[in-house]
């Protein structure tokens, strides 16, 4: 972009012959003499403010795009003069340390600016400041932080499908090696199992091959239930995949998404037919018993 350009939308181009003297800024400040990064007024007018009210905070920092985006997304100058707080848990860091971040920005490569933007709220959600504002590598802090993150929320996410698991435990079937109950339906080959954890959820997902790790959600909401049809001679091995929801049976999956044999199909309406769960409508049941 020709500077001329640049100058065409100020009120008065004629009085400005150079962008330092557009800006009000010193050429220090401008060091990588890109125009196109002025072109937002409301860029001009910031980065004026923050000359004029707090020079401490960017004098000897090149305003690079990196730099005025962030200026820009951080609302720099908004209210407090100094920063808005647009950035989760930069609002009351002090203007040594936002100075820290703008020099920071300014040597890092334009690529990078998105994953730093990720990192900040990390930080903040994390509260793990190990890695600082300005790790050395960015990637690795960002990583390790998300994976943190990640942890916590799975761990969080399976307390509570646990303790929703454990409100549905009365549909499952005796196992060999539990007590005999006459509420409990009884079969001499398979039976009909809870998951007991997230992670047990997201590896029958791998083992059927299917997504019914997605559904964590949708069970912790009580929107379905979800249960394990196994061979008791087996019963850690998959066999099919059983969704609940309300009283109507949704699906029941063999490895794959394929249809379940026609004696497994036996045996899940007959396990539903004693929970009271209807099939009729169910795609996957093909076999129909009275």
């Amino acid at each position: 972009m020709e500077q001329k350009n640049l100058f065409s939308q100020e009120p008065f181009p004629w009085e400005y012959q150079t962008v330092p003297e557009l800006l009000e800024l010193p050429k220090a400040l401008l060091k990588e003499k890109h125009p196109e990064y002025f072109v937002s007024q409301d860029t001009r007018q910031r980065v004026r403010y923050i000359y004029k009210n707090n020079r401490s905070l960017i004098e000897g920092i090149p305003l690079t795009m990196n730099v005025l985006r962030f200026m820009k997304e951080q609302d720099i100058t908004h209210d407090r003069s100094v920063r808005g707080g647009n950035i989760g848990g930069l609002e009351n860091i002090s203007d040594q340390e936002m100075r820290r971040i703008l020099k920071y920005l300014s040597k890092l490569s334009l690529h990078r600016y998105e994953e730093y933007r990720d990192y900040l709220p990390l930080v903040h959600d994390t509260n793990n400041h190990s890695f600082g504002y300005c790790p050395t590598s960015l990637h690795t802090a960002h990583d390790e932080l998300a994976r943190e993150l990640w942890l916590r929320e799975e761990g969080e996410a399976d307390e509570d499908f646990r303790k929703v698991v454990e409100g549905y435990r009365y549909l499952e079937t005796l196992e060999e090696e539990e007590k005999e109950e006459a509420s409990k339906m009884k079969s001499d080959h398979y039976l009909v199992r809870c998951p007991r954890s997230v992670p047990d959820l997201n590896q029958e997902g791998r083992n059927q091959r299917n997504c019914v790790a997605a559904y964590r959600d949708w069970i912790i909401k009580g929107r379905s239930k979800v249960l394990f049809m196994r061979e008791k001679m087996t019963p850690n091995k998959s066999l099919v995949t059983i969704e609940v929801q309300g009283r109507r049976l949704i699906q029941a999956k063999a490895f794959a998404n394929q249809r379940a044999s026609e004696e497994c199909q036996k045996f899940i309406c007959e396990w539903c037919d004693f929970n009271g769960i209807s099939y009729k409508k169910c795609s996957d049941i093909t076999l129909k018993v009275s």
